[in-house]
């Protein structure tokens, strides 16, 4: 008996050192520094894309964040057209994470509704299923259409 308690003694002791010098260490510190994703896929159409800004000291805790919709009656617009709002809201919610986001625009041939609301649901996804320190407490903030889609 005492001899199977030395050996998983010692192999306890050898497997320590190797959990503690896992990547984990280094996600810690990336939490720690600010940073910004852009172009971020989330769907196989180059539509799809949203830019992402993370705060510094963020956790998946308490980081919450906030999802810009841009409008354009559901036809046309860009995430560029709500760039004006990620600096606000970094000036005065410096701690929130941003994600400004484009969905799929409309055409006579590829309509909007549902292909705009799954848009918003696999963006949720995505920022739920990527390990980037943020929790799951989302907010959404549209103009025109982009309002409608946030509604939604």
């Amino acid at each position: 008996m005492k001899t199977n308690n030395l050996f998983f003694g010692l192999l306890l002791l050898l497997l320590i050192p190797i959990y503690s010098c896992s990547n984990d260490d280094t996600k810690d510190e990336d939490l720690l520094v600010a940073k910004t994703m852009l172009n971020v896929s989330y769907g196989s159409s180059s539509q799809q894309v949203f830019d992402l800004y993370l705060p510094a000291n963020r956790s998946s805790s308490t980081t919450k964040t906030l999802i810009l919709v841009h409008g354009g009656g559901w036809t046309e617009g860009d995430k560029v057209d709500m760039n004006y709002a990620v600096d606000v809201i970094k000036q005065y919610l410096p701690d929130y994470a941003i994600a400004n986001v484009n969905y799929r625009l409309a055409t006579s041939g590829n309509y909007a509704f549902p292909m705009q609301i799954d848009d918003i649901g696999a963006i949720i996804n995505k920022l739920k299923n990527d390990n980037n320190g943020i929790s799951d407490d989302f907010g959404l903030i549209g103009a025109s259409a982009g309002g409608h889609l946030s509604m939604l």
